[in-house]
């Protein structure tokens, strides 16, 4: 049997596939959240259109919206830097050449023969598994992931019971 070329395993396509269905998802909800409360706001009656209350809903949206692109920012940019961390310590464990920065790479400067083998890593790597891992390494973070899930599970009992 012929040998199998490296390069024919390595497909980036499932591993940018899977990340730009994540972020579709996100999106669709997203959109979907804000025309749900857009109709909301269209079909409150006259009596909500006083001055006092026009205002107070003006600063609650204001600091709602704030706060919700703010955690979205924030998920967003742990996840991606748990992504990049997961995928340098697996290069490192397996002596693959990684760039330093963002302008060092082959993609910064036209070197040939370094390259991002996401499906190598999505193949080596359960994710899922690791971030369980990291959940109940320490307590400290033992800590952190029962109050996350803690506060997912109140503000999933709350959107359901005021949603009707």
């Amino acid at each position: 049997m012929a040998p199998v070329e490296p390069e024919l395993t390595n497909s980036n396509t499932v591993p940018i596939a899977l990340f730009s269905s994540q972020v579709l998802v996100v999106a669709g909800l997203t959109t979907t959240a804000l025309y749900t409360i857009r109709r909301a706001w269209r079909t409150l009656p006259p009596s909500h259109n006083t001055r006092l209350q026009q205002v107070w809903r003006r600063r609650a949206v204001f600091v709602f919206s704030f706060l919700a692109v703010a955690s979205l920012a924030v998920q967003t940019a742990f996840s991606v830097a748990w992504r990049v961390l997961s995928y340098q310590e697996w290069a490192r464990q397996g002596d693959y050449e990684t760039s330093n920065g963002i302008w060092t790479g082959w993609y910064g400067t036209g070197e040939e023969g370094v390259g991002v083998q996401l499906g190598n890593w999505m193949k080596d790597v359960d994710l899922v598994r690791e971030a369980d891992r990291y959940a109940v390494q320490s307590p400290r973070a033992f800590v952190w992931t029962h109050q996350l899930f803690t506060g997912l599970i109140i503000a999933s009992i709350f959107m359901g019971i005021e949603g009707k």
